[in-house]
């Protein structure tokens, strides 16, 4: 008999309950990154070739993508700036998620002009 306790669900992004958050908050593997909401200069929704969904946000200074599927409520919550946390997705929890909630599978963080995808940090479900 399996006596240990399933893992808990964490979902892959928070929102601000109250007040616009000063910051947004990326938690990868090996780190967690925070930007200003005011160093946010535009936000892009894209569709990569393998159908996955990304989001990219271009900062003053880095580009942070996000990649998975339903991504809507994400992008919704950015635009309204109450978007707080995202986070990558365990493995998991890919198949016990409802269709429509947000699964977050990579998240990539790269400096502006760095021309070396080596120093890229992406961190994929399956990494973790």
């Amino acid at each position: 008999m399996n006596t240990e306790n399933p893992p808990t669900f964490t979902p892959c992004y928070e929102t601000a309950d109250r007040e616009i958050p000063f910051l947004i908050y990326f938690e990868i593997i090996g780190g967690i990154y925070a930007f200003p909401y005011g160093h946010l200069l535009d936000v892009h929704s894209s569709l990569s070739g393998g159908g996955a969904e990304i989001i990219t946000l271009r900062f003053s200074t880095t580009v942070v993508s996000i990649e998975g599927k339903n991504l809507q409520k994400i992008l919704r919550n950015l635009g309204l700036q109450k978007l707080q946390t995202v986070r990558m997705v365990p493995s998991h929890h890919l198949m016990s998620k409802s269709k429509s909630e947000p699964i977050v599978t990579k998240i990539t963080i790269k400096r502006n002009g760095d021309q070396h995808p080596e120093k890229e940090k992406a961190v994929g479900h399956d990494e973790a």
